[in-house]
């Protein structure tokens, strides 16, 4: 394998990018873990999951180089990641072409899980609206539920 797929080592506590810093790369890991943080280091920073080796993330980054949507910090000493960039994406897929179905079922789950909480807050909005004259259980219920949607919302910044 090409030298410039050596891993690189972090540290616990290191930030691999920050969240609205652009990019184009994703990484893999390869041992250790990595935290996925929204407002990291504010008031409402939130950790939104920890991924561990034999995951992926940066991948959208590498594909539309717009602004990272989160801010990943190694969460344990030794963590090695390999950094995919642009120019060696053929290579890396070439060489290890089981990598590219792993890659989409990751990012399947992510898009099914975004869909299904949009979907989800659509139907509590028309349910809400359609109960909006009158105070019942039902309202109330549907209020909590647009309560927590729009607390998750502004826990990932936006």
């Amino acid at each position: 394998m090409n030298a410039t797929f050596d891993p690189v080592r972090y540290n616990k506590g290191d930030i691999v990018f920050r969240e609205g810093e652009y990019g184009s790369s994703m990484y893999d890991i390869r041992w250790g873990s990595v935290g996925v943080y929204a407002g990291y280091g504010g008031p409402d920073e939130k950790r939104l999951t920890v991924l561990h080796a034999g995951e992926y993330f940066g991948e959208l980054g590498l594909l539309d180089t717009m602004p990272r949507s989160a801010t990943i910090v190694v969460e344990e000493n030794g963590t090695q990641l390999l950094e995919i960039t642009i120019d060696g994406f053929s290579d890396y897929f070439n060489n290890k072409p089981e990598k590219i179905l792993k890659i989409m079922e990751h990012m399947s789950i992510r898009m099914r899980e975004l869909t299904d909480d949009y979907l989800d807050a659509c139907r509590t909005i028309s349910e809400y609206l359609e109960e909006a004259e009158q105070d019942t259980p039902k309202k109330r219920t549907l209020l909590e539920k647009m309560k927590r949607f729009a607390l998750r919302y502004r826990q990932l910044g936006r």
